[in-house]
């Protein structure tokens, strides 16, 4: 099941609008519903200005860097790799490589990352449904975490649970210190 959280991602089904949520079934029949139909496991928070850096997440919600995570696409090979992990955080491509078994690990592209996720840098979501994603051990002590919305202008306010449950994430200490 894939799931839209914005119209920015036509790419991967072009019937859905931009307040629309739909569901890829396993017979192939895409079911699309209205976000005011649906009770999503998040919150989200539009803004009339971007929020697409943790910077500026923190100026427009008054947070710590610490309440806000990144979902980073890197590249472990030829196989794209979610990361996700505190704002306060860099991604330790060392420990990464590690986790992998692959020694050619690399940030993806802009266009890679809108090709893999279907969404702009600034706005992956950490609800992936990439095959593999690796969720930084600091977060997963956390309750509740502000992520990217789907939109440069759009945050979500996401338990860490549905993190866990929809994008089965691998829980390993993958980042360092700022």
């Amino acid at each position: 099941m894939f799931f839209c959280l914005s119209g920015k991602n036509e790419n991967k089904c072009p019937l859905a609008g931009s307040s629309s949520i739909f569901y890829l079934c396993c017979s192939g029949i895409i079911l699309i519903y209205p976000f005011s139909l649906i009770k999503l496991p998040m919150e989200l928070i539009h803004f009339s200005s971007g929020t697409s850096t943790v910077e500026q997440a923190m100026a427009q919600l008054k947070i710590a860097r610490s309440d806000i995570v990144k979902s980073i696409l890197l590249f472990a090979g030829d196989k794209p790799v979610l990361c996700i992990l505190q704002g306060d955080r860099s991604i330790d491509f060392q420990k990464v490589r590690a986790l992998t078994n692959e020694s050619n690990v690399r940030m993806a592209t802009p266009a890679e990352v809108l090709a893999n996720t279907g969404f702009p840098v600034g706005a992956v979501t950490p609800l992936s449904s990439l095959p593999l994603v690796f969720l930084d051990s600091p977060v997963a002590e956390r309750e509740k975490v502000y992520a990217g919305g789907g939109t440069k202008e759009t945050l979500m306010l996401v338990s860490v649970r549905e993190i866990l449950s929809s994008s089965h994430p691998k829980v390993h200490p993958i980042s360092r210190p700022k």
